[in-house]
């Protein structure tokens, strides 16, 4: 039977030196309940014990008097670093709801743009978690096609190479879509997870090479 987990596994990890494993758990554990303020305070008091105002900053600023002075304007650093755009901040800071942002998300967005053109960063677009979204739904269709034509070509030979190249297609798709990925992790700063989705982009690259070069000898 599926336990959800609890900020007392948090804990645990965190008392067993897993700072990095009780961090994870904490935000998997906000992004699946923005609403609950709870974890989301047990993840800003973890990032305030080990010192990062920026990132406590980031997941208090959504809450009422939670935030202090510093970790305001380090959340406003981070955001305006970031590039995100307005519409996209709801989704940046994994606040609940929809419609209008907080008081005090608001309040700070004079601030995110001080800085921002201080640090001469242009606003990013709206698009990149879209467009991940959308590589992997070509990716997948791509990968039925294949599989597809491949059955079939085991009756009409002439469709097998076609097969191959939609199967070059969608790697390729996977890859474009772990290289926004990467991108979009590393504007968060989650340097784990960025690396972990290179690692996907590698692979997947070296897989299309490999079926491109079959491809060329069936050719």
């Amino acid at each position: 039977m599926h336990v959800d987990p609890t900020t007392e596994d948090a804990d645990r990890l965190w008392a067993d030196g897993d700072r990095r494993g009780a961090l994870l758990l904490l935000r998997r554990m906000v992004e699946a309940a923005p609403e609950d303020t709870a974890r989301r305070l047990a993840l800003v008091e973890r990032y305030r014990s080990m010192g990062h105002p920026d990132q406590a900053g980031r997941w208090a600023i959504g809450l009422p008097g939670v935030a202090t002075a510093v970790e305001r304007d380090r959340a406003a650093r981070l955001l305006a670093s970031s590039g995100v755009a307005r519409p996209d901040l709801r989704r940046f800071l994994v606040l609940p709801g929809e419609g209008d942002l907080p008081a005090e998300v608001v309040e700070l967005l004079p601030e995110v743009d001080r800085y921002r053109k201080i640090m001469d960063v242009p606003v990013r677009a709206r698009t990149s978690p879209d467009l991940a979204e959308s590589l992997f739904l070509v990716a997948g269709g791509l990968t039925a096609l294949a599989f597809v034509l491949r059955v079939v070509g085991e009756l009409l030979p002439s469709l097998v190479l076609p097969s191959h190249w939609a199967g070059f297609a969608a790697i390729t798709g996977v890859a474009a879509a772990s290289a926004v990925q990467v991108r979009s992790r590393l504007v968060e700063r989650r340097w784990g997870s960025a690396a972990a989705w290179v690692v996907i982009a590698i692979a997947t690259l070296v897989f299309a090479a490999l079926l491109v070069g079959q491809t060329l000898g069936d050719w």
